[in-house]
């Protein structure tokens, strides 16, 4: 029998040890016999000390969410539209593996195509081995099943990825034959032997490495390409040790090796750019820095790096000082295979640097004198060389010059390449607008001035947003970091460009608006325009242009007499030979006619575009308040917005002007247009194409061939074809260019009162798309069927009205430049 006993608390202390701590009132014993309690207590007790409850209290215990299993569905809702009807279709899922996308990518199959592919390939039953001796064909080859929707037409498909179970199927769809799918596949001859190829995994590791090289190869190239524009700047900006320092800096992190987007560059050009720098500030010392490293990279020197050596000693040779380096670097020179005719010949040369290259020249020879080789102007090419003649070979000589009866005067030329110099220089050009306006009132007059009051506290609201913004940049304290670029052009330069920006998006249009990208690097681009017609003029390069061009013009005169006389002389020479005779004849001075530039990458464009755009999108106001009547008070709110659009799979940022600036700007019924220089007409004969970059307008830049910036294998390929190469296309193109015209006035007369008048589409002028019947509403008692027609003739509505609008901006555009 067991019993309880209750054992005071100090016994037990002194027997089990126990803290003096211990409760004993929370103590009880099961024993078996009192008396030998003393001697067996410590094998038969059962002690329990609580200080709190071993019962958990329900309320506190924290219940855990219980995770929702996601539904996964095996199947999507489609909507089947024929010309007729309108169907509902369930279709199951299959997912495609990276084998699948790889043979979508490599070969011409659709989906459906590759769902029956895959059907055939699992069944083993038609697979025989194909080998010498097995010269078969493949026949009675089982065909696949697929649904596929398809109009009468056949030219719109929608495919379903597999197939339709047929528990989940609503309505009945014809099968397509096999014979469409087989015709699509290449089909492989039966005579031929097997290729044995290579195992998979070979080919994957030498496709990763190929593919490992050239993106390590992309890397050092656009490195090499940012840092060299990154060191010109530097040097446009008096700053070339700010380029050393972030040279240095991607070098020591090259060197360490553990950030492989770092790569030891190597490429002659980055270096160009700090020697060209340091010697135009005639820093010796930093000059001598940067060649050790070049020797320290084992990089050669070229000719621009000669001259810039020889520019920096050259500008502090006083009293010979310096002779003994300029001897030893014009040594290495010549042991490059860099003469002096060379380097005065093929050299580029800015400002002052020619004279000071010479005279550094004629301290190591006295008895130096330049000899300028004769330009290649004739073809070497054998579809052309019928035209070469000798008189090309020798300077041309044109003594008449236009009188009064001429087709061109002096005179008046002179004033052509006046204005149009002045316009490439303003970067814009604003004209009057063709477009019928009703009669200005009192209202239009006041939009106008609100408008007006508008974009001048824009201009101030740019111009201390810019100064903040830029300010905080610097104070970043990055070795490299896009400040310089920030600093390229003058502070009114970039607050014309936002403010222009601005306003090109209050008249945009309501239902479509370009990707925040595209608007990043457009306005990057501006920037970078500014930037090279700035550049021509401090270095030298306009006044060699204009004095080349000058002459040209004098020939191009001399040239073009009365129209109804015949030429007295046949002229051996086209546009391009006079224009490099001109330039041959004025080498001698000053700087040369193209500029060793180096181009900003689209990277940089991007991020000096969303720099400026970040002050479009949260410093410019509006006042919503604008448009009320008789309401003084002025509630400002940020005048631009971005949306987000669906397009596809892909969502794009969009950015849109604010309703009430929208209503604002066409209720002030602005009556001129404004249009960038570099895409009108020009008012006097332009530059010849000598080569791929210089030719078109006097300084605003152009490009031969209009390619997309990741185009980078089409220009290689025109750079290494050579200029000599490239005379015939040139040519032909200096030859539509170099033809004077006029706008015939008379015919522009009617068009113009026909594009008033409302367009005429039997006379080929686009009508306003106010002229586009509106189709007819939809009613109540209209029966599915007709409905259906009636939305898609809004559909059709809606984008006829857009093509008609656009059609009509067109014409409006071309009209008002041409009565310009």
């Amino acid at each position: 029998m067991y019993r309880l006993l209750s054992v005071r608390f100090a016994p037990f202390r002194k027997v089990c040890g126990v803290s003096p701590r211990f409760n004993g009132d929370n103590v009880n014993f099961k024993v078996r016999e009192a008396t030998i309690v003393n001697r067996q207590l410590n094998d038969h007790c059962i002690a329990c000390a609580r200080y709190q409850s071993s019962v958990t209290n329900p309320s506190l215990i924290q219940k855990k969410p219980r995770k929702r299993a996601k539904s996964k569905k095996t199947y999507y809702d489609l909507l089947v539209v024929t010309e007729t009807t309108t169907k509902q279709q369930k279709t199951s899922i299959t997912k495609l593996t990276w084998n699948d996308l790889k043979l979508l990518a490599t070969t011409n199959l659709n989906l459906s195509e590759l769902h029956k592919l895959k059907n055939l390939s699992k069944s083993n039953e038609y697979v025989k081995e194909h080998t010498y001796n097995n010269l078969t064909a493949i026949e009675n080859v089982a065909s696949g099943e697929s649904d596929v929707f398809s109009e009468t037409n056949h030219e719109n498909k929608t495919v379903i990825i597999s197939d339709i179970p047929e528990k989940l199927q609503e309505t009945v769809i014809p099968q397509t034959e096999e014979a469409d799918l087989l015709e699509a596949i290449p089909v492989v001859d039966s005579l031929q032997p097997e290729i044995v190829e290579e195992p998979t995994e070979v080919c994957e590791a030498e496709e990763k490495k190929l593919k490992g090289e050239l993106t390590k190869n992309a890397k050092y190239e656009i490195a090499a390409k940012t840092l060299a524009s990154y060191m010109e700047v530097c040097s446009n900006l008096k700053n070339p040790n700010r380029g050393l320092n972030a040279l240095i800096f991607h070098n020591n992190r090259a060197a360490k090796g553990t950030d492989s987007g770092f790569t030891t560059i190597r490429n002659i050009k980055v270096y160009n750019a700090l020697l060209k720098g340091f010697a135009s500030k005639g820093d010796i010392h930093r000059l001598e820095e940067v060649i050790a490293m070049i020797k320290k990279e084992n990089v050669k020197l070229d000719l621009q790096s000669y001259i810039a050596i020889l520019e920096c000693y050259g500008r502090l040779n006083v009293q010979d000082r310096y002779l003994k380096q300029i001897r030893i670097y014009a040594k290495e020179a010549v042991a490059d295979g860099f003469t002096f005719d060379k380097l005065m010949n093929k050299g580029i040369f800015l400002n002052d640097e020619r004279e000071v290259v010479l005279a550094a020249m004629k301290k190591c020879d006295p008895n130096y004198e330049p000899h300028y080789n004769k330009p290649l102007v004739q073809y070497n090419n054998n579809l052309v060389n019928g035209l070469n003649h000798e008189k090309q070979r020798k300077a041309p000589q044109f003594s008449c010059l236009g009188g009064d009866g001429a087709l061109f005067t002096r005179d008046a030329m002179k004033s052509a390449v006046k204005r149009q110099l002045k316009l490439e220089r303003d970067g814009y050009v604003t004209i009057k607008s063709i477009e019928n306006r009703k009669r200005v009132t009192e209202e239009v007059l006041k939009y106008r001035e609100t408008m007006a009051e508008h974009v001048k506290s824009w201009e101030e609201t740019a111009t201390k947003a810019f100064n903040r913004d830029l300010s905080a940049l610097a104070s970043q304290r990055s070795p490299l970091n896009y400040e310089p670029y920030m600093r390229s052009i003058p502070l009114k330069d970039f607050v014309a460009i936002i403010v222009d920006e601005a306003k090109k998006i209050a008249e945009g249009s309501e239902t479509y608006s370009p990707t925040v990208n595209y608007l990043y690097k457009n306005l990057g681009n501006k920037v970078y325009a500014r930037y090279k017609v700035l550049r021509k003029q401090k270095t030298g390069v306009l006044d060699k242009v204009m004095a080349i061009h000058a002459k040209y013009c004098e020939d191009y005169v001399s040239q073009h007499g009365q129209l109804d006389a015949l030429p007295g002389r046949p002229n051996y020479l086209n546009a391009r030979q006079q224009w490099q005779w001109a330039e041959h004849n004025l080498k001698e001075k000053g700087a040369t006619f193209s500029m060793d530039h180096r181009s900003w990458n689209p990277a940089i464009l991007q991020t000096i575009g969303k720099f400026l755009y970040r002050i479009v999108m949260h410093d410019l106001k509006v006042d919503v308040n604008a448009m009320r009547a008789n309401n003084k008070h002025k509630n400002y709110l940020p005048a631009f917005y971005t949306i987000f659009r669906t397009q596809g799979r892909v969502v794009k940022e969009e950015v849109k002007p604010h309703p009430v600036l929208s209503r604002l700007f066409r209720a002030s019924c602005p009556e001129t247009l404004t249009f960038p220089s570099n895409e009108l007409p020009m008012r006097c004969p332009p530059v010849p194409w000598t080569s791929i970059d210089s030719g078109g307008y006097l300084i605003a830049p152009c490009e031969v061939v209009r390619l997309p910036p990741q185009a980078s294998s089409q220009k290689h390929r025109l750079y290494k074809a050579g200029s000599q190469q490239l005379y015939p296309s040139l040519d032909a193109l200096n030859q539509l260019a170099a033809v004077p015209w006029k706008v015939n006035t008379d015919i522009l007369d009617v068009i113009l009162e026909v594009f008033g008048n409302g367009g005429s589409s039997k006379l080929d002028v686009p009508e306003p798309p106010s002229a586009l019947p509106r189709p007819a509403a939809i009613t109540p008692d209209m029966d599915k069927s007709q409905k259906f027609k009636m939305f898609r003739q809004k559909l059709q509505y809606r984008r006829k009205k857009a093509e008609m609008y656009s059609l009509w901006c067109d014409c409006l555009y071309r009209l008002s430049l041409a009565n310009h």
